[in-house]
């Protein structure tokens, strides 16, 4: 068995746009798809495991899907896919870790990147839109003075040194993409708008040494 494989159930309407994703989940060798249905109460109903549900909205109103969508188990990661990803950003669909929202026209490796964000736990959504949560998960709350990951302890130090996403994933031998998102996470989590906020904070907790 696989442990680096990813099981994703894929949710969507349009039998055009589904054909899409279905083409860009098999350019990754990791990507398992357990079902594929066109609507989220199937989806809801699904028993076996999975990940990280994908979901790309494609109708005018998003209002059912969100409430559809609390009730998905906590325990799978969501990322929803939208023309409109600013309408999603402070809906509560539940408390869970992994949670994402990006534009439906996103690249491959943009989606790619994002699967992979919301199955290792991250926050993701395009530059300066910030989502907030209702309450922290279990292990936030255990140590919600020192929210981030080692990752983006690591990151923050490099924002700090004001290099650019590029000059980060170089130093750290990561994609430019997967650098956005772990910045996209240490945003929401300190609950800043850009790199000066979180550099402010870090320094201010004691993260940065000045």
């Amino acid at each position: 068995m696989n442990t680096n494989e990813i099981k994703l159930g894929l949710v969507c309407s349009s039998p055009a746009i589904q054909l899409g994703l279905r083409s860009i989940i098999a350019g990754d060798p990791a990507f398992i798809v357990v079902y594929e249905y066109p609507f989220l109460n199937e989806a809801l109903n699904f028993s076996g495991p999975v990940d990280v549900l994908i979901y790309a909205h494609t109708g005018p109103h998003h209002a059912p899907a969100s409430n559809l969508l609390q009730q998905l188990d906590a325990s799978v990661a969501l990322l929803v896919l939208d023309q409109n990803v600013a309408r999603w950003i402070n809906l509560n669909l539940g408390l869970r870790r992994g949670l994402g929202f990006v534009p439906l026209e996103s690249s491959t490796a943009e989606i790619h990147a994002a699967v992979h964000a919301v199955h290792a736990n991250l926050w993701v959504s395009p530059a300066g839109l910030i989502h907030n949560r209702a309450a922290p998960g279990p292990e936030e709350a255990a140590g919600i003075d020192d929210p981030l990951t080692a990752r983006e302890m690591e990151i923050l130090q490099h924002l700090a040194q004001g290099q650019t996403n590029r000059q980060i994933a170089f130093q750290l031998s990561i994609s430019d993409n997967t650098v956005k998102y772990h910045i996209s996470s240490i945003f929401s989590k300190l609950g800043v708008n850009n790199r000066a906020e979180a550099v402010r904070q870090g320094i201010q907790k004691g993260w940065i040494a000045i």
